[in-house]
C-alpha cells in the first residue's frame, strides 16, 4: 500500500488474485495534480463528517450551525476543505497489529463484520470489519468518463465502488440515529479493517 500525506490518500493498493497475479485495486491518479484538481474522494480520509448533512445545517444546544453546501443544497464529507484537502502528519509504522487488537487471535479486536465482496473472475475477496455503526456502498454512479486515472484508464460509469464505514447520513438532524456529537475534551476513535483474501475456482 502507498499513501500520501496529502489527504491521507491511498494512492495504490496491490493485492494478488487466486493465481498470485498482483494488481492495483484502488482508483486514483498518476500524480498529485489529479488529486488537487478533482474531488472524487478517491482513497482519501473524509471528514469532519462523513457523508451528507441535509440542507448544510444542523442544530446543537439550541443554536443552528450553517455549513458549506458543496453537494447541491447539502454538506458532503467535510465541505469545501475537508480532511481530504489537508496535509497530515506522518508517523512511522512497523508491521505488528495495534494495541486494540493484541488480545484477539484474528487481530481484529472488537470490530464487527460489515460486508464481504467476492470477485469471481479473479477470486479476490474483500472483508470489511468496523467499529462504525453504518456502512454505505457507493457504486460509482457519478463516474461519467470525464476522469482519466492511473495507466490512462478512463473512469466510466461504475468503473469502481467504495465501501464507506461511517455514522448514518444526516445524523446531526436525526435524533433517532446514533449520536455524532463530540464534546470538548472527548476523543473520537474509529477503526476499520479491509481484509483481502482469495477463493479457489469452484470455492
Amino acid at each position: 500500500m502507498r499513501v500520501t500525506d496529502y489527504g491521507g490518500i491511498i494512492v495504490s493498493l496491490k493485492v494478488p488474485d487466486r493465481d498470485g497475479r498482483v494488481a492495483d485495486v484502488v482508483l486514483g491518479y498518476e500524480n498529485l495534480e489529479g488529486y488537487l484538481n478533482e474531488t472524487p474522494y478517491f482513497g482519501a480520509i473524509i471528514g469532519r463528517y462523513g457523508n451528507r448533512i441535509g440542507d448544510a445545517r444542523f442544530g446543537l444546544d439550541g443554536k443552528i450551525h450553517e455549513l458549506a453546501a458543496n453537494d447541491g443544497a447539502n454538506h458532503l464529507h467535510g465541505g469545501l476543505t475537508g480532511f481530504d484537502k489537508v496535509v497530515w502528519d506522518v508517523v512511522p509504522f512497523e508491521r505488528g497489529g495495534p494495541e486494540w487488537a493484541e488480545d484477539t487471535p484474528d487481530g481484529l479486536g472488537d470490530l464487527t463484520p460489515a460486508v464481504r465482496v467476492v470477485e469471481p473472475t479473479t477470486g479476490r475477496i474483500l472483508d470489511v470489519f468496523t467499529s462504525e455503526p453504518g456502512l454505505q456502498f457507493y457504486s460509482g454512479n457519478f463516474l461519467d468518463g470525464s476522469i482519466t486515472g492511473k495507466d490512462g484508464v478512463v473512469y466510466t460509469h461504475r468503473t469502481g465502488f467504495c465501501l464507506e464505514t461511517q455514522h448514518f447520513p444526516d445524523s446531526p438532524n436525526k435524533p433517532q440515529f446514533p449520536s455524532t456529537i463530540l464534546r470538548p475534551g472527548e476523543e473520537y476513535r474509529s477503526r476499520t479493517a479491509y481484509v483481502f483474501s482469495t477463493v479457489e475456482l469452484g470455492g
